[in-house]
């Protein structure tokens, strides 16, 4: 009994502390609860002020220094830019299987020759017979661009199902070589007699001095070698590619393509010598550096022709082409011109001939890429082109530069031209 009374004694003085305990636990939840859901709507608060931060600042100007807008990095700026403008190229193209490929730093060297042969078969007392021949020697630097539209083969994208090639290339440089004019004359006394008969005594003593000639030499009679310049030298190229073959390392396709070419050549400084009857009126060297021919084709090539492709490497690949031409169109003109006494007022014409021709051409093509970096690519090729042309062309002939006759088209005319191309460049794949 008295041991119970004790405990309702301890009971009773310690019960409020007890109560005040439990009292104190459920406030301190409590408090946690309340900075945790604080906690949580502040956090709540600040990302929707960061979400509505960042569409007030896209749509505000960008802030600019005073050379323009602030610097990017450079490796950032630049792939954004070709990668937004590749993906343009793909869908106006019609999807990720086409690309671009922009060939710069376009090089040729043209090495070889355009050589100008005409034949006539005039009257005895006009020289009879005869041929000239004109070697203009092709020795230049052409550069321009070039553009590929391509289609992906599907199981391999290095390699091309199909394309189109376009290219455009002007000369650089015009110092050219040497040209070599050749004349072959029949009866060269009648000849002399008949274009420079000064004497006027109705004799065949047909020089301009004394003492006349009267025989006929036999071979070349006059021989002159002049400096070659292109004034103009210009190649269009157009071509389409479909491989209709293509196995795990090569490919087989066809091609079809025109090209255009525009050459202007003029010679300067002759040194002529003449042979037998014209050996005192015509051997002479200009010292002057005058220009004495000028010498334009036009030639309009449509071709086809077959490319074997070969893929040795996954970053390297080779074509070797063959064209061929049987419908080539060629325009050219030749002007003889004389000096005037004062150079500085020009020259006069003296000859003007215009031919037209047709023909056939043939053309090879050895060409390497080698992908040094991604869609980056380095070309080099070796080319062999021979052109053989044939037609007439008729002469417009000049006295002080005033016409006076016009011949019919009985002039022979042939043209052919043969030349390698060395040629490099720089592409870029889109």
């Amino acid at each position: 009994m008295k041991k119970r009374g004790i405990y309702f004694i301890i009971i009773f003085l310690f019960y409020p502390l007890l109560a005040f305990s439990n009292e104190n636990s459920v406030s301190r939840e409590k408090i946690i609860s309340d900075y945790l859901n604080r906690y949580e709507n502040i956090k709540n608060e600040r990302l929707t002020l960061i979400e509505k931060s960042k569409d007030i600042f896209a749509q505000l100007p960008k802030k600019t220094g005073p050379w323009g807008s602030l610097p990017q990095k450079k490796s950032e700026k630049k792939s954004g830019i070709f990668k937004d403008l590749r993906e343009d190229i793909q869908e106006l193209l019609g999807g990720k299987d086409y690309y671009a490929a922009f060939n710069f730093l376009r090089l040729s060297y043209i090495k070889g020759d355009q050589t100008y042969h005409t034949s006539f078969d005039n009257s005895q007392e006009y020289g009879g017979y005869g041929e000239s021949e004109l070697e203009w020697e092709l020795d230049n630097i052409l550069c321009g661009v070039g553009l590929t539209l391509g289609y992906r083969y599907d199981k391999d994208e290095r390699r091309d199902k199909a394309k189109l090639y376009l290219e455009f290339l002007t000369n650089v440089d015009k110092k050219a070589g040497i040209m070599k004019d050749s004349d072959w004359i029949e009866y060269d006394v009648e000849y002399l007699d008949a274009m420079y008969d000064l004497a006027d005594d109705g004799l065949l003593n047909g020089s301009s001095s004394a003492p006349y000639p009267t025989w006929n030499q036999s071979g070349k009679d006059i021989y002159s070698e002049s400096d070659v310049k292109m004034d103009r030298g210009n190649v269009f190229d157009i071509y389409y590619l479909y491989n209709f073959i293509m196995t795990p390392n090569m490919s087989l396709g066809f091609l079809g393509g025109y090209k255009y070419r525009k050459f202007e050549l003029s010679a300067w400084s002759a040194k002529q010598v003449g042979y037998g009857p014209y050996a005192n009126d015509f051997t002479f060297t200009d010292t002057n550096n005058w220009k004495w021919i000028i010498y334009e084709t036009r030639q309009h090539i449509p071709y086809i022709g077959v490319n074997l492709g070969w893929y040795p490497h996954d970053k390297l690949k080779l074509d070797f082409k063959f064209s061929y031409s049987d419908w080539i169109r060629m325009k050219d003109k030749d002007t003889h011109l004389y000096p005037n006494s004062d150079v500085t007022y020009g020259y006069d014409r003296d000859m003007v001939s215009k031919g037209s021709l047709k023909g056939d051409v043939y053309s090879g093509e050895i060409v390497g890429s080698w992908d040094f970096l991604p869609q980056w690519s380095f070309n080099l090729g070796l080319g062999y082109t021979k052109i053989n042309t044939k037609g007439k062309m008729y002469q417009e002939h000049y006295i002080d530069g005033t016409l006076f006759a016009i011949s019919d088209e009985s002039i022979y005319d042939k043209v052919t031209s043969k030349y390698w191309m060395i040629n490099s460049s720089i592409s870029y794949q889109f």
